[in-house]
């Protein structure tokens, strides 16, 4: 899980273009998930309901998703 797209998603796609796999990116805003420490509430609830969701090891494999506080369930 991480707020920094401009890093990470050309990683994500260069894994995708190389057929190189990878565990899954989480991207989020600081507007949504500010990275302060009385939000970290937001990303233990963001991170709760997306785990449910993907229980197995390998359940999110090269997949890419944006995450939010305020609709910690959306784009599933």
């Amino acid at each position: 899980m991480t707020n920094n797209v401009k890093d990470f998603m050309p990683l994500a796609s260069r894994a995708a273009l190389g057929a190189d796999d990878h565990y899954g990116l989480l991207l989020t805003s600081d507007k949504s998930m500010p990275r302060r420490g009385d939000a970290i509430g937001r990303f233990v609830a963001a991170l709760d309901a997306f785990l449910q969701c993907h229980q197995g090891e390998d359940s999110y494999c090269n997949q890419v998703q944006w995450r939010s506080a305020l609709s910690p369930r959306a784009s599933q």
